[in-house]
């Protein structure tokens, strides 16, 4: 039986677009024209965002083997299982948090993310609901980066993938604010934070404790003008903000 890395490859290769199910003369409908259809009422919300975690030597999918190919110093999209040592994203939006994560000793890694809130309060009112108590969870604060992940092409040209997100918490909160700090530093004020790509990849710290990986963000380029628009559009969908070019000036209702 194939497991789901497999699975998913398998997909993956097949033209989807030219893919048509049952007996029929394999004509591919006009789609577009009801594009949205029947999901009206499906907002972001409704979605599970997919998590990209850096996998490390005690990463649970590492120690039990749950997932083929698994290694300390790769990235773990906790969505799609996929595998990767780096990636290039676009930055959507930075959000201070506080999560709740299962305990290592109570079944933590995989799953072990039970949620963020706005408030330490709101964080420790949620651990207090779940199974097993507040003492088999940790609540911490959290720098939450939201991300589009791009498909690079080999001659250059890209698709958007995903939105994901990445937590960083404990020492790791320097990373995030780092690139808070470059994304200002080399975009400017004048441009919007999703208006630059940057290559995601893993790096090596150590203390007196050990050694282990940790993300590493270098500015890759500007995003062009083709695709700026479909970025911007994606950005007040992931986010729930009110795209102001569709407000309208004199009465200040927002265009359907």
């Amino acid at each position: 039986m194939a497991n789901k890395n497999q699975e998913v490859a398998t997909v993956e290769e097949q033209d989807t677009d030219m893919m048509v199910f049952g007996d029929n003369d394999g004509v591919v409908a006009n789609y577009q024209e009801d594009a949205g259809a029947g999901n009206e009422n499906v907002g972001q919300g409704d979605l599970s965002t997919p998590r990209i975690v850096l996998l490390q030597g005690l990463s649970d999918v590492v120690t039990d083997q749950s997932l083929a190919g698994a290694a300390p110093g790769l990235y773990h999209n906790t969505i799609t299982d996929e595998l990767f040592k780096e990636k290039y994203l676009i930055p959507i939006e930075y959000k201070k948090e506080y999560s709740v994560f299962r305990k290592r000793g109570q079944g933590g890694g995989k799953g072990g993310f039970k949620g963020s809130f706005a408030t330490e309060e709101e964080a420790n009112a949620h651990a207090e609901t779940l199974k097993d108590g507040p003492n088999a969870y940790d609540v911490s604060e959290t720098a939450c980066q939201i991300f589009l992940t791009l498909d690079v092409k080999e001659d250059g040209s890209w698709e958007i993938e995903t939105p994901v997100m990445m937590h960083f918490s404990s020492t790791a909160l320097s990373t995030s604010k780092n690139l808070n700090s470059a994304i200002q530093m080399t975009l400017g004020s004048d441009k919007p934070r999703f208006a630059g790509v940057w290559k995601l990849s893993v790096t090596t710290k150590s203390n007196n404790d050990g050694k282990w990986f940790a993300p590493a963000f270098a500015f890759a380029g500007k995003v062009g003008a083709k695709k700026y628009t479909e970025v911007r559009d994606l950005y007040y969908k992931i986010t729930g903000k009110v795209d102001p070019k569709t407000i309208n000036t004199e009465t200040g209702e927002i265009a359907a």
